[in-house]
């Protein structure tokens, strides 16, 4: 029986036909004969008809084909991704330091095939001492947080509920062996903290798209038992932003640390502290974490091979050779040859000259395509080839559950273990030639790249900072009267409890420019601001049930004002009537009716409750002070 191959772009003539002629008055406005004797409605036609008979075929082609097809205008399968996981050692307290894990350590963890390879992803000093009480102060007392921190299923507020500057998280550290005659902390800490979600959304991690500090961060510590004050260490790397998300906080090590008490009644314990020295968190977006962990780096599920024979060259065009482990992980492979010449991974040879020591890489199946002499070099006869290095690895194999990597294969001193206390995520199968064929539409229409409005706004709006994101084409915040062809303007509402939302800060403008410039059309000038609010103020008197309090009835009137008048999901440039607002008053329970109703837009009154209040494009309703009178009505 023949297989059912998913048609992915069947359409008929008519129907191609009308979506071309749909499109007319919007390219051609000059176009206004539709009549079948016209020759371009004729062409039009031709065209369909054309069309017909190439989606037909298309939708009845071989997977394998459709991907080779694709393949000619830039598609190709995604390549297995290998998982990653938060991979933490623990020093031997039986042997003198100092400790370290290089760039590449390898772990492994037993997975249902054979043993899983994970590497690690930078290189480490251990902490000779594990982490023994953990503290946060808020700016007035401290609060120890040791059993929360170690457990896996709780969070904790490093800096308290409410952070200000001064409050601060600290992480104690035991004695060394001899009375602390050893030296406790490696010359640079690596801290891994483990973010929960943010605001409600997905986890965070240095994947984000755009996350900018809204606090100043500084680290100290203690090298004096006598006295009660800090030291300065420096923050060489946060990956976190202020602990907004998961990553690395990479921080000097001191040398000259030594055990003091912050507590009275407690034991004596080397500390380090982050404080918040300035800036602050917005009210409700005080972080909220599950552990930020000592000795703990990344690793991915790949292993490196190096100085591979590949092969040797035929002098022939179009030659391909393979790398014997796969999956290849794509960008990994450096290949020379025994001239010492350095050949380049390119994403096609189309477009490069014959002179270029280029190639294309299959991940999946780990060979190397190399050129015909006019896109790309040949390699020379009996010229042997090298990989200096590649790693291979990826799958949903990788992501193991918690506890499993615990083996090592690498030769560590001074480790007593390993362990992952987070389930490795990440591990992807390579895409089939049937999932690309059936994704290829999608990808076709941008290639990854911002082309609309609405995929500018989408894009701004996956930073974990921003509440709402629009965009507005041909419009420029300086000229708002005018049009301005070549121009789009983000319009972007932070994340806040404060009623409007605050203006955006410029670092957060700034880094949302930033992350869409090489994604944006060329000649496209990209801007970004916040909108302009117009402040909505009701006065009205109520009417309510006997039976109702009115305390309650009053509050509840105003929460439904501020719903219906918040800029999260008022339309832009929608124009604002009085009117509108009687409804969310008349829904609240209690209500019999409105005695006196008076609003004002930007403390102005407006006389006719019906009358339209213009609002520019880049212009949003907030809700104001709002004056209510309650009282008891005749229930009828």
């Amino acid at each position: 029986m023949r297989p059912q191959i998913e048609n992915i772009e069947a359409r008929s003539a008519e129907t191609i036909f009308q979506a071309l002629r749909d499109r007319i008055p919007r390219y051609l406005r000059e176009w206004d004969d539709y009549n079948e004797s016209d020759p371009g409605i004729a062409l039009l036609q031709l065209f369909a008809v054309v069309g017909e008979g190439l989606s037909h075929q298309l939708s009845r082609l071989p997977g394998e084909l459709q991907a080779e097809l694709l393949s000619l205008v830039g598609l190709k399968p995604h390549p297995a991704l290998p998982a990653q996981a938060a991979v933490t050692f623990t020093a031997d307290p039986k042997q003198a330091g100092p400790f370290a894990v290089p760039r590449g350590a390898q772990v492994a963890a037993q997975g249902p095939d054979g043993r899983l390879i994970f590497e690690t992803q930078a290189p480490m000093g251990l902490v000779a001492t594990p982490l023994a009480m953990v503290l946060a102060f808020d700016g007035a007392r401290y609060v120890e947080l040791t059993a929360e921190h170690d457990a896996l299923d709780t969070e904790v507020s490093p800096f308290g509920p409410s952070p200000t500057t001064g409050a601060a998280f600290l992480l104690g550290f035991a004695r060394a062996p001899e009375n602390g005659a050893a030296a406790v902390f490696p010359e640079e800490i690596r801290l891994h903290l483990f973010r929960t979600p943010a605001f409600g959304g997905p986890p965070v991690s240095s994947d984000d798209p755009v996350l900018v500090p809204p606090a100043r961060l500084v680290a100290e510590y203690r090298n004096d038992p006598k006295a009660t004050g800090w030291r300065r260490l420096d923050i060489l790397e946060d990956e976190t932003v202020a602990f907004l998300r998961s990553g690395a906080l990479r921080l000097e090590g001191p040398a000259d640390s030594v055990p003091t008490v912050i507590r009275e009644g407690d034991d004596p314990l080397h500390w380090i502290r982050i404080r918040i020295a300035g800036g602050g968190y917005q009210s409700g977006q005080a972080p909220r974490i599950d552990a930020l962990w000592p000795n703990t780096v990344m690793a991915r599920q790949e292993t490196t091979e190096r100085n591979v024979f590949l092969a040797e060259g035929t002098g022939l065009p179009d030659q391909v050779h393979a790398l014997k482990r796969t999956p290849v992980v794509a960008g990994s492979v450096e290949i020379f040859d025994e001239e010492g010449i350095d050949w380049k991974e390119v994403e096609t040879l189309a477009t490069t000259n014959p002179t270029d020591p280029v190639y294309e890489l299959d991940p999946a199946t780990g060979t190397l395509h190399f050129g015909d002499g006019q896109n790309g070099r040949i390699p020379g006869a009996g010229r042997a080839l090298f990989a200096r290095s590649y790693r291979h690895g990826g799958g949903t194999a990788g992501n193991v559950a918690a506890g499993e990597i615990k083996s090592r294969i690498s030769t560590l001193s001074g480790i007593a273990g390993v362990s992952n206390r987070r389930a490795a995520v990440g591990g992807a199968d390579a895409e089939t030639s049937e999932s690309l064929a059936r994704a290829a539409p999608g990808r076709l229409s941008s290639g990854g790249r911002l082309i609309t409005a609405a995929d500018f706004a989408a894009e701004a709006a996956r930073s974990p900072q921003v509440a709402r994101a629009h965009a507005l084409p041909a419009f420029h915040p300086d000229v708002p009267a005018l049009e301005t062809p070549g121009t789009l303007t983000l319009l972007i509402l932070p994340k806040s409890d404060a009623v409007p939302p605050p203006a955006p800060d410029q670092a957060l403008l700034r880094a949302i420019i930033g992350n869409m410039e090489s994604r944006r059309p060329v000649g496209l000038e990209l801007l970004a601001t916040g909108p302009t609010y117009r402040t909505i103020s009701v006065d009205a008197t109520l009417d309510v049930a006997p039976t109702a309090s009115l305390t309650g009835v009053q509050t509840a009137i105003g929460e439904a004002l501020d719903t219906a008048l918040s800029p999260l999901h008022w339309q832009f440039g929608l124009d604002f009537r009085p009117v509108m607002l009687l409804g969310a008053i008349q829904r609240v329970d209690g209500v019999l009716g409105v005695a006196r109703f008076a609003v004002a837009v930007d403390g102005t009154p407006v006389d006719d409750p019906a009358a339209a209040v213009r609002l520019a494009r880049n212009e949003v309703v907030a809700p104001g002070e709002h004056t209510l009178f309650v009282r008891y009505g005749e229930d009828r």
